[in-house]
């Protein structure tokens, strides 16, 4: 009796601490992304006012040579069948929910909850991997035999007729390289779940074994600690390959087009405002965000393309305006 009774008085501190560090976790993601917001407000502010100073110095004239007039779909199917264009195509997961992968932030997806969202952080991780482990499983796993969309198989298109300068995926997926996005072609700005690594040591693991287990996660053989994949958690930088290739690839840039994405996620986000002013920008989403939510009152009045609705629609749209089919590709 003794004994049976003592049980669940020593299991319940060290079940009490679990809860108390899971729920410290979340309040510090809080307020660090609290912080981080009105910092990013501060400087967007300041920024807004720089471009707003240097679009006015742009001619009538080279306001109107960017998509001669015509702020549509039709406008940058012209724009591209002028030749020597250089596309950035920057991707969110909007892409991919047609092939049945959820959004991140809508009413099913991982985000959506705060059991998701604290997961998603290396603290989270680090102090409950097989919760991490199961909800990715259940949500994203490349084990599925999921195919690229018509958006990802439109990058491939891009490519092999030479206008493509770099694609930047939000995405984990790996879609875009199952369409046949070249890797040198391609930024996976979050990582990808393709591959994974020791979460102590960083010796390189077999991602398909975290993927194929029924329950728990996966263990290094190395240090015997926890395997994660190589994605980016939400307290964590981004690949020095996005650092290294943005500023080059921006500056290139004759045409911005954006898809599947709340332009809410910084620095992905700001690589809107490093492209040329003379640059036209396309958004492909059900929704507008960022500055395409008030395009007409916004100082990018004479560059901003706005297409409500589903990306694959969209992307289809754009195609048949090019005369391309849906999927083709030159060889």
């Amino acid at each position: 009796m003794n004994g049976a009774a003592s049980t669940p008085a020593e299991a319940s501190p060290g079940w009490c601490e679990v809860c108390l560090k899971d729920m410290q976790t979340l309040v510090a993601l809080e307020e660090h992304r609290r912080g981080k917001k009105h910092l990013r407000k501060a400087v967007g502010d300041r920024k807004a006012r720089l471009i707003h100073e240097r679009v006015q110095a742009l001619s009538e004239s080279e306001r109107h040579n960017v998509l001669r007039g015509e702020r549509s779909l039709l406008g940058i199917a012209t724009r591209l069948r002028r030749g020597g264009q250089r596309v950035v195509v920057l991707l969110g997961a909007g892409v991919s929910t047609s092939a049945g992968i959820p959004d991140y932030r809508g009413g099913s997806g991982v985000y959506s909850t705060a059991a998701g969202r604290g997961a998603f952080s290396s603290g989270g991780f680090k102090a409950d991997p097989a919760a991490f482990w199961a909800l990715i499983r259940q949500t994203c796993s490349p084990l599925r035999r999921v195919e690229p969309t018509v958006t990802h198989r439109f990058l491939t298109t891009l490519h092999r007729r030479g206008l493509l300068q770099r694609v930047y995926t939000q995405n984990v997926d790996g879609l875009e390289r199952a369409a046949g996005v070249p890797d040198d072609k391609l930024v996976c700005c979050h990582g990808s779940l393709g591959s994974a690594r020791c979460s102590s040591c960083g010796a390189a693991a077999d991602a398909a074994e975290g993927f194929s287990m029924r329950a728990g996660a996966p263990c290094c053989v190395a240090c015997g600690q926890a395997v994660r994949p190589d994605i980016v958690f939400f307290d964590e930088p981004l690949p020095q390959r996005f650092h290294e290739l943005k500023g080059a690839d921006l500056a290139a840039c004759t045409l911005l087009v954006v898809a599947g994405t709340s332009l809410s996620v910084y620095p992905f986000a700001g690589l809107l405002d490093e492209c040329s002013l003379t640059t036209p920008r396309l958004l492909i989403n059900r929704e507008a965000s960022g500055p395409f939510l008030r395009p007409d009152a916004a100082a990018h009045a004479y560059r901003d393309v706005l297409w409500l609705g589903e990306c694959d629609a969209g992307v289809s749209c754009l195609a048949r305006m090019l005369g391309w089919e849906e999927g083709a590709e030159e060889e």
